[in-house]
């Protein structure tokens, strides 16, 4: 069995080294293989860091209410200690 030595350059410019053998009965070698694997694996990648951006606006958003919330909050007490001293002065 004779083998060769093929190299594949991927989309990210990373060259693979791929032993293929010449005497294999169907034309599909490992560096197609390999190709596919890797095309596969960068469009997870992908959809895994538009989850994360996804996840990373939402938790964004959750924290802009949560702060908001808390400001309202904290002025409805100020306002109320406001009163209660605007109270006590004029009794």
């Amino acid at each position: 069995m004779v083998i060769s030595l093929k190299s594949l350059v991927s989309s990210s410019g990373i060259t693979q080294l791929c032993l293929s053998t010449i005497y294999q009965l169907s034309n599909i070698n490992s560096c197609c293989q390999l190709s596919t694997v890797n095309c596969q694996l960068s469009t997870v990648n992908c959809q895994l860091s538009t989850v994360n951006y996804q996840l990373s606006t939402i938790n964004c958003q959750l924290s802009t209410v949560n702060y908001f919330r808390i400001a309202v909050k904290h002025v409805a007490e100020y306002r109320q200690s406001f009163q209660d001293f605007l109270h006590s002065i004029f009794r």
